[in-house]
Formats: structure tokens, sequence, C-alpha cells
């Protein structure tokens, strides 16, 4: 499989956490509603292994005069010289609620562009500006669409990729991701170890379409995941089975997959409306695989 080409991507938070409102400003420069705060929109640039970047629009809470003087330097030739001194206004995924109100300094880089955070005495921080992260764990823990693909983890067993345009949402049929005429519903179901992976699949089975409009069975290698012994104790890799079927409702149309090892199995369902996306469904289905070991 070939490498995917390096992308840069931007993503952009509304507000600083615990906003709710404006008292004064715009998207760029802000005081927040009921004495919350003066704030003011930087970039901070996370590098991804290979070639990739993420730039996060967030928000630096500055203090009042730090405020003033941007507002004064933003339209004029000062602005180019603009360093600001504050702390970081939003959680930054997936290093987590530490960054919060972590001190930085942010500069103006190029005068096209908003104020880019540089340096910062908090060592989680620093090590976002300095390091490149692995971009599956960093863009997995996107709320939002992403315009590329990402390997997406459901649990500490399973993955899959999540294909570009879909945005998560936690349901109690799932995990769900939905785009654009799609929708993919993750489930995962324990099982007895000692169940073969044909009885799983009959128990799973009951109550499926009993003459669907196509069918697939594969057997296969799975492998190890992580932490596993990947000879399982037997000398030969994991056994398990790919299921899947699919059909035309009124809705749209309706795909069944399931991916069975012993204890475990993935069901997944993709929903879609455009016939041709069959090829996008079983890409999905074909994706969903034990992560891979370290």
């Amino acid at each position: 499989m070939s490498e995917p080409e390096p992308y840069d991507l931007d993503l952009r938070v509304d507000l600083p956490d615990g906003v709710t409102g404006r008292e004064w400003g715009n998207d760029l420069l802000m005081r927040a509603e009921g004495g919350g705060g003066a704030f003011v929109r930087v970039l901070l640039p996370v590098g991804l292994r290979g070639g990739s970047s993420i730039t996060f629009g967030t928000w630096l809470r500055v203090s009042e005069e730090e405020l003033h003087r941007a507002f004064l330097a933003w339209s004029s030739p000062a602005y180019a010289d603009l360093v600001l001194e504050g702390t970081l206004g939003n959680t930054i995924l997936p290093w987590g609620p530490e960054v919060l109100g972590a001190p930085a300094t942010a500069s103006v880089l190029d005068p096209a562009h908003l104020p880019t955070v540089v340096s910062s005495g908090h060592p989680e921080v620093a090590r976002m500006l300095a390091e490149d992260w692995d971009p599956d764990d960093v863009l997995s823990r996107m709320g939002c669409a992403l315009p590329v693909p990402v390997r997406q983890p459901v649990t500490d067993r399973w993955e899959f990729t999540r294909t570009a345009g879909l945005s998560p949402a936690h349901t109690a049929e799932g995990l769900r991701f939905v785009g654009p005429g799609r929708v993919v519903i993750v489930d995962v179901l324990t099982t007895p170890e000692e169940w073969t992976p044909e009885h799983t699949l009959e128990v799973v089975l009951k109550g499926a379409p009993a003459d669907p409009e196509g069918r697939l069975l594969e057997g296969e290698e799975l492998g190890a995941g992580k932490g596993e012994d990947p000879e399982g104790g037997t000398g030969a890799p994991a056994a398990g089975l790919r299921h899947a079927l699919w059909q035309q409702v009124d809705q749209g149309r309706e795909f069944y997959g399931h991916v069975i090892r012993p204890g475990t199995t993935a069901h997944v369902i993709c929903l879609y409306e455009d016939p041709d996306d069959l090829a996008w469904a079983l890409e999905v289905w074909r994706s969903v695989r034990p992560p891979t070991t370290p």
C-alpha cells in the first residue's frame, strides 16, 4: 500500500472553553460576556508524522491591556511586530484538559495570518510544538468531519478506517459516524472464548434477512491485537471469519458486516443512499481489524 500524501489541516474552535457569548468583539478579538475574560484568536500548529500537520485555530486568554494593544495593532503596520502573552483558552485533544490555561507566547510570523503560538513554559504544550505526533491518534479524537481518512479505535480490540467526511456521535445503537448520504454504526459484542467463529456467526445472524441482495463469507487469520500473544498459545495466528450481507430498503441501502475472532465480534452497519456506495461499505468492513501492535 502506498503512503498517503502529506496534508495540512485547519481546525477552528468557535469559542473559548466555558464561554457562551461575547460582550464585545468578533471572531478574532473578544471580551467574554459576564466578565469571562479577554481573548485573541491564535494559531497552534502541531506536526504529524509523515510530513502532515494540523493547525488549531484556538483562543489565547490575555489581559485587558493585551487585548487593547492587539486591537490597536490589528489593522496597522504594528501588527507585524505583535507579540502576545497569555494562557490557552481551549482544551486541545488528545493532549487533554491539562493544556487549558497553560502559559503561551504568540507572535505574528506572517502579517497575512493570525498570531502563532511559538513557545510555552508548560511542558506538554512545549512538546506539542516541538514533536511530530501520530496522525491517527490525534485525528481520531476529533469530533468533527475530516477531509482525510483516519484509523478509528472502537475498543482496545478493534479499529476501522473512518473515511473522509464522517462525524462521530455516541448513541444507544453504538458508535455512529454520519456524513452526507452515509452512516456507519459500529458495535462490539463479547462472546464466550470457547465459541467457534462459525457458531458465533450463527448466533449473531439470528433475525438477519433470509434472502439478502448480496452476501460474502470469508475466513482469515486476523493475527494478534495489542498486548496479545501473536501465536494465541496454539502455534498459529488467531483464526476468524468475515461475513457481510446487504439489501435495498425504502430509505436506501443497508450493509451489515461482522468480523469475528475468539471472544469478540465487531458489528458494522453501513447505511447509504447511492447504490455505488456498496464499494465504500465493503471498504469500511474490510478495514475492521485489531489494532496494530506497536
